[in-house]
């Protein structure tokens, strides 16, 4: 049986044990090795995702204003995924390892709200960055630090 293109196929198989899987009507082959007829493959002369965040905000931490080399640097999610946050540029930003632990889940705007130098580093470093694709994002967030810092514009 040859695979279809672009799905994987089972090469070799072994039959488990009914007793273990008592599924009725399902094909009781496990999968041993699996074969895939299609590699995809990425270019590696262009960056990812994080090396353009890196650029972007110049190795430096959005929180601390320190500049690190990248293997010290982490991506932040301004908006974290777990509160609806997505992996957007615009929603990530450079941060050290020790802010981004220190931030934890909380949104930036919350964190940022009692943090007021750390609320000028990043409103600073946001508004020095190369990101036009981002500024209608970072609009919406400046306005949320800003009300939760109850800071006047």
């Amino acid at each position: 049986m040859t695979p279809e293109r672009g799905v994987a196929g089972i090469v070799t198989s072994y039959v488990t044990d009914s007793v273990l899987a008592p599924r009725a009507n399902v094909d009781e082959r496990t999968p041993a090795t699996s074969a895939c007829k299609r590699i995809v493959t990425t270019n590696r002369d262009e960056p990812g995702r994080r090396e353009r965040v890196f650029h972007r905000d110049r190795h430096t931490c959005v929180y601390c204003g320190c500049v690190f080399p990248a293997p010290e640097l982490t991506i932040d999610h301004v908006e974290p995924r777990m509160r609806g946050g997505d992996d957007s540029e615009g929603n990530l930003v450079t941060c050290c390892r020790a802010c981004n632990t220190a931030k934890g889940g909380a949104a930036a705007w919350a964190y940022l709200s009692e943090r007021p130098e750390e609320r000028e580093r990043f409103l600073a470093a946001i508004e020095a960055c190369d990101a036009s694709h981002a500024k209608p994002v970072w609009n919406r967030l400046v306005r949320a630090i800003r009300e939760a810092a109850r800071e006047p514009r």
